[in-house]
């Protein structure tokens, strides 16, 4: 697991860097977003020392134009691409700053980035910081006069940005010692970029995931300059040579960080909110919320959402969470009070079930209502299961969020193990689904979906008659800032389609990563009803997931073209 650090948001950073990269020509439309890059960098505080290398088409009066620095004579291959260790050796002459860093000359960075960079200069003093980047369309010059500029560019990422690939490192900061000379590496060619990751790891450098906390904007553009296009330059020929003369073997991820840098707010939530849809008896809502507290693992919160209006355990008829006790719930216009990680709970009645049996208190982790009861517990709600499930998101704290449903119990070391494959990957996992036991009387049913959708970095609208029999409610646990990007479930579709909804904008139009933990996390008592066997309801569930998916803004052009491949045979559009 990486270590942690904890960014403060308001800080003003004072240190001093170099930022270099080797811009392509500055023509058509990659001039327009290599120019929005490079003025984005000059504005960031303090000012950076900013060295554009080589001589390509307009670089030269760019530098005059921004007041940057301007290297031109950098050794090129015989094709005609620049050498990375003619510009790496040369910074180590023009940079006046200890801290550097290399940048890909399509990204756009905020205040963000300096505040990260200065942190961690405070707790270390050799780092290779990387992260993940958002991919956007932006086709005209960003108006960086205007006051707003950077708020009006994270809500544009917000609606329609997707998350670059994990494998994708599109900057480096460091030490300017720390790289003083690398191989004849083609810059915009693939691998070298890798060989910079497991280079650090081997030698010891701490890697640095700023993923979550630095908003690096990629913007989209085409590979027209490259014969081949994209595949040329990530796996062509420039690329291959760049992987031999590297020595490139291990894959060189951000997954492979062993620093993460995280939100200042994250030290003082719990890691994970379990959020339960109660939607049949207090005794099932009970069963639930003990397998929750039975849990080898405690950094947790619960919260009950009940819809359908019980009485008894937690419910405002015994005034737990009402606001005469002064807790109450977000609708009722009061906070629901936080527990530390870990603390205790105020004492006080423990109430009863329908049946009479006492609710256990909450002793871990969550929030916690009056009285030692359970987490919120937003009663009577009469509502569809996506609007239950944005309730509990409402007032849910944790870093990562799993729904369990009033029907299942999670096992006792699910919440460990999920957050452990979570841990494993840094930032770059957003989603993680599992496996889960089917009880049916006294059988007990091992169900392993990977076997039938193994790949789940691969997750396409194409696939969906596939993705729907793996899925369910209780073997999934996001990311909480990923659901954030997609407003929360579709409150017009039933259970099944909702979270279908929600995964498939999630992989397929936001970019985020997907995983199987192939073992069991969750029991379920039901029904264990095949796609075969409700083909009618599933086939109009199918629909409406596609009809939403396609009305989405994230949907590129392309993919409205083969909209009609995407239902699966027997299930028709409606448009």
């Amino acid at each position: 697991m990486a270590q942690l650090l904890y960014i403060k948001p308001e800080i003003q950073p004072t240190l001093g860097i170099s930022i270099f990269t080797v811009p392509k020509p500055f023509l058509g439309m990659i001039g327009i977003i290599q120019h929005n890059a490079i003025t984005s960098w000059t504005l960031l505080k303090p000012k950076p020392e900013i060295i554009l290398f080589g001589d390509e088409i307009g670089t030269a009066s760019i530098a005059e134009e921004l007041g940057v620095n301007h290297v031109p004579d950098i050794e090129c291959n015989s094709y005609g691409t620049p050498l990375l260790d003619s510009v790496f050796a040369q910074v180590q002459e023009q940079a006046t700053y200890d801290i550097i860093t290399y940048i890909n000359a399509d990204i756009i960075l905020l205040k963000d980035f300096t505040q990260a960079i200065e942190q961690v200069c405070q707790h270390l003093d050799t780092f290779l910081i990387t992260g993940r980047r958002w991919n956007l369309d932006l086709s005209n010059p960003i108006e960086f006069q205007s006051p707003t500029w950077q708020d009006t560019l994270c809500q544009q990422v917000d609606q329609t940005g997707c998350l670059g690939p994990h494998d994708a490192k599109d900057y480096f900061i460091f030490p300017k010692d720390l790289f003083r000379t690398i191989p004849k590496f083609a810059v915009g060619r693939g691998y070298w970029d890798t060989w910079m990751v497991t280079t650090a790891g081997m030698r010891g450098y701490p890697i640095v995931d700023a993923s979550e906390v630095v908003m690096a904007v990629h913007q989209n553009h085409t590979y027209a300059h490259l014969m081949g296009g994209k595949n040329e330059a990530h796996m062509g020929k420039e690329a291959q040579r760049n992987k031999t003369i590297g020595n490139v073997q291990g894959q060189g991820t951000i997954a492979e960080s062993t620093w993460q840098l995280k939100p200042w707010h994250h030290q003082d939530s719990p890691r994970v909110s379990v959020i339960i849809i109660g939607q049949s008896t207090s005794a099932r809502v009970k069963r639930a919320v003990d397998s929750v507290q039975a849990q080898n693992y405690s950094d947790y919160e619960i919260i009950v959402v009940d819809g359908a209006g019980n009485q008894g355990a937690g419910s405002r008829e015994q005034g737990v969470g009402s606001r005469e006790q002064g807790i109450g719930s977000r609708e009722q216009g009061a906070p629901l009070a936080p527990l530390n990680k870990g603390g205790t709970v105020n004492q006080g009645g423990t109430g009863t079930s329908e049946q009479g049996s006492p609710l256990t208190p909450l002793n871990k982790g969550g929030i916690v209502i009056k009285e030692g009861y359970l987490a919120g517990w937003d009663g009577g709600c009469d509502r569809k299961w996506g609007a239950l499930c944005d309730r509990g998101l409402e007032m849910a704290q944790g870093e990562f969020v799993t729904f369990l449903d009033s029907d299942s119990v999670l096992l006792p070391d699910a919440l460990e193990k999920q957050v452990a494959a979570f841990d494993r990957e840094s930032s770059t996992l957003d989603l993680l689904l599992s496996g889960w036991q089917l009880v049916e009387g006294d059988k007990i049913t091992q169900v392993t979906p990977w076997q039938d959708l193994p790949d789940l970095e691969d997750l396409h609208i194409w696939k969906l008659e596939k993705l729907w029999q793996p899925l369910r409610q209780s073997n999934s646990m996001f990311r909480r800032s990923r659901l954030d990007l997609v407003g929360g479930f579709n409150t017009e579709l039933n259970q099944d389609a909702a979270m279908v909804e929600v995964i498939l904008n999630l992989v397929f139009l936001r970019g985020s990563r997907a995983l199987w933990l192939p073992e069991a996390t969750c029991r379920y008592f039901g029904q264990s009803n095949t796609i075969e066997e409700q083909f009618i309801p599933v086939a109009e569930d199918m629909k409406e997931v596609i009809d939403s998916i396609f009305k989405q803004p994230t949907v590129k052009g392309w993919m409205q073209k083969l909209k009609a491949r995407a239902y699966p045979k027997g299930v028709g559009s409606r448009e």
